[in-house]
This record gives structure tokens, sequence and C-alpha cells, in this order.
């Protein structure tokens, strides 16, 4: 089994929140240009 250190893992959870927020933000910017970007 392999060690983490807690600063290790810190940072491992926190890469994984971001990468979640932007797969989030990414599925709202793309439901925005489905609905406004054809229009203008």
């Amino acid at each position: 089994m392999l060690f983490f250190s807690p600063r290790y893992k810190q940072e491992l959870a926190l890469c994984g929140t971001v990468q979640s927020l932007m797969q989030v933000l990414a599925k709202q910017a793309s439901c925005c240009f489905r609905c406004h970007g054809k229009k203008g």
C-alpha cells in the first residue's frame, strides 16, 4: 500500500474539486450556447 502524505491528499482533493467545478461550468456554458448562440 502506498503512503500518501496529508498534503498530497489535500491537493488531490482540491484538483478533483476544480475538475468537477470546470465540468459544471462547461455544462452551463454549453447550455447557454445551445440556447443563445444560434440566435445571435
